[in-house]
């Protein structure tokens, strides 16, 4: 189900989320809730925006706790991969 990118981060506000993985000038970070959903955010995606970006090893916040803006984000069932809830705002 689309929502707004406000919507989503509001949903999973205390998600802890951590770094996963870089690819095409977008970082991916990753996080479960305890009911068993996975989340994943996007941030990034051209070179200017990313030019600056700075990353620790380890690099994770609580969601709703970061100023980073996220182009895509994606929540699913880790039991059964269905998809619950996305955005895109590329």
């Amino acid at each position: 189900m689309e929502i707004t990118h406000d919507e989503f981060i509001e949903k999973y506000a205390d998600v802890r989320m951590t770094f996963s993985n870089y690819y095409k000038y977008g970082f991916t970070y990753i996080g479960q809730t305890d009911d068993g959903v996975k989340v994943s955010v996007r941030y990034g995606g051209d070179a200017n925006q990313i030019y600056r970006f700075s990353l620790d090893a380890g690099h994770n916040f609580l969601l709703g706790e970061t100023a980073m803006s996220f182009k895509r984000g994606v929540s699913e069932r880790i039991d059964t991969n269905e998809e619950l809830f996305d955005f895109y705002d590329f």
